[in-house]
């Protein structure tokens, strides 16, 4: 069984979230939503976030999710009102809470937990691209470059997440009651992935 802690912080920017849990999000990257893009982008050390395209304008993002694979931790923010919204750090780790500044600390125990993925659209292409990214491209949907390196002609990337599983009611039914994101996965075959997973 699993524990799961949660940070929350009310009225408070990306940027501002972002350096105040700055600690737990090493080697970072999120995925951003604007009204004119939905994008990954690598955190810096300098609380900037780039992709291989341009630093992200962090005050036009309404909805983020920032994710450290080496800390197992995830930052959450969605804009509420003129740039300024909530933010929820979360995290399977019990984490230094004197570093939060106004923060509610809350408690999921006793979780199950199942991990899944999600498969990005498009495949892997040839084209060059700045060190740790590569290009996923589809005809339907068009480009989105992911914070994998190397990826080869037709190769896939799944996105990977943990689902918290608890029970919901006195008759012992159990429900998803919470999703974080992990990490990336290369594949080349899904069909031959999905099995694999089966065994």
């Amino acid at each position: 069984m699993t524990s799961l802690y949660s940070w929350e912080f009310n009225q408070i920017t990306l940027e501002a979230a972002i350096k105040q849990c700055a600690n737990y999000l090493d080697n970072a990257v999120g995925l951003f939503y604007s009204p004119q893009f939905c994008c990954f982008g690598k955190l810096q050390a300098d609380a900037t976030v780039q992709n291989p395209i341009h630093i992200i304008a962090l005050g036009k993002v309404f909805e983020a999710r920032i994710f450290s694979e080496s800390k197992q931790a995830e930052l959450r923010w969605l804009n509420e009102l003129n740039g300024n919204g909530k933010a929820v750090l979360i995290s399977e780790q019990i984490l230094d809470q004197e570093s939060f500044i106004n923060s509610t600390l809350n408690i999921l125990e006793n979780l199950d937990t199942i991990d899944q993925t999600y498969v990005l659209w498009g495949e892997g292409t040839k084209t060059k691209i700045s060190e740790g990214w590569s290009l996923l491209a589809t005809a339907r949907i068009g480009k989105l470059y992911v914070p994998t390196a190397n990826l080869n002609d037709k190769e896939r990337v799944l996105l990977r997440t943990r689902e918290y599983i608890h029970v919901v009611d006195d008759y012992g039914n159990v429900a998803v009651i919470e999703e974080c994101l992990i990490g990336f996965k290369r594949v080349i075959n899904l069909e031959q992935d999905k099995l694999n997973a089966k065994d």
